[in-house]
This record gives structure tokens, sequence and C-alpha cells, in this order.
């Protein structure tokens, strides 16, 4: 069974939300493995998802309303326990992060410690982060923008895997991914919890 390591920074992490358990369960019929993430709650430092471990980063509201500070605490501890799970435990297939600006430097660095493949998601459009007006902006926008548009396609074009929700996701950018690289499905929905309503009405969906 292949073994897959999860990096999910977030703000943070609820392994007991529907969407949550039931897409672990479902990985759990044919994988196993890891996630790491930062929790908001105590008792979700360590949690069973299936065949799946969450291992929490517990961090309390004050911490988690600094991102630097929270991505610094973050990324010691992904770097630090990761190279132990795979060492001295059980070997990782596959390392998979929600997003690349931070994570995604994770993964790949997780990656070429350990020799294994990372794949990075792309769960949102970043392309405004190429367009910021530098008249306009304030110095942390640039600063942003700068290092968005650094390591976005340094990241993405090193990744061994890039999964999008859309085929056209990368298009607005100018980013060279070879095309057996690209992975484009929706995200995964428990479609198993909606049920036919019993009224008739007309609804107009945006």
């Amino acid at each position: 069974m292949k073994r897959l390591l999860f990096l999910n920074l977030g703000p943070y992490f609820v392994p007991t939300e529907i969407p949550v358990s039931e897409y672990y369960q479902w990985l759990s019929k044919e994988f196993e493995g890891d996630v790491f993430a930062v929790v908001h709650r105590k008792e979700f430092r360590s949690f069973t998802l299936g065949n799946f471990k969450l291992t929490g980063v517990y961090l309390p509201r004050w911490v988690r309303g600094y991102s630097l500070l929270r991505d610094i605490i973050y990324a010691v501890f992904v770097c630090t326990r990761g190279p132990i799970r795979h060492f001295f435990r059980k070997k990782y297939d596959v390392v998979i992060c929600k997003e690349p600006l931070v994570t995604g430097v994770l993964a790949l660095l997780l990656g070429k410690l350990c020799s294994i493949r990372s794949i990075v998601e792309v769960n949102g459009n970043f392309e405004s982060a190429f367009l910021a007006n530098s008249q306009s902006a304030s110095v942390v926008e640039r600063l942003k923008s700068g290092y968005a548009t650094t390591v976005i396609p340094r990241v993405l074009g090193h990744a061994d895997g890039v999964k999008l929700v859309y085929p056209p996701q990368l298009n607005g950018l100018l980013i060279a991914i070879a095309q057996d690289r690209l992975f484009a499905f929706p995200n995964f929905v428990p479609i198993s919890r909606f049920s036919p309503s019993d009224e008739d009405k007309r609804y107009v969906l945006f």
C-alpha cells in the first residue's frame, strides 16, 4: 500500500468536518500515511482518519493571526518530523501539499531530502499576484507579489505532479509545465450526503 504525506497549513485543519473525514476514509481504501497540519484545538494534535494519522501542530489564535510566525513554526515542524518519520518509521512514497506558496516549498524540500515524489495542488487563482500594480500597491503588497511571482513558477515547475481544479487554471500565468505532469479534476465532495428535497421550488444556481 502506497504511503502518502499530506501537508496542510491552514488557517487550521478540522478533522471532524464531514468533507475532511470522508476524504481520508475514501483514500484509505488504497493508501495510508500521515497528515501534518495546523490545528486550533489540543485534542486534534493526534487524530486518526482511516489509514491516516493526523499529527497536529497546535497553535493558539494569537499565533495563527501572525501568518509569518505560523508559517515558520509549521516549517520547522515539517522539516524535522517529516524526515524522522520517513527514515526511522516507514518511508513515504509521495508528499502532497495544498498550495504552492508555503507547503509547496516544504514539499519540494522534503522530496529532495527523502528522495520522494512531490505533488502540488493549486486550489486557487494566483493570477492576481502576477498583476500587482507597483504604483498603487503598498510595500508589503509588492513584497508578497514578488515572493509569489518568484516562488510559484519554480515550485510548480519542479514538482513531480501539479493538480488543478480545472484545465485552464494556469492560462493567465507564464509557467511552463510539461503536460504529463498536469492533472485537472474537481476536489472531493461527499455527494452521498446530499439528498433530494421534498419541495419543488425554482432556484438560480450561480
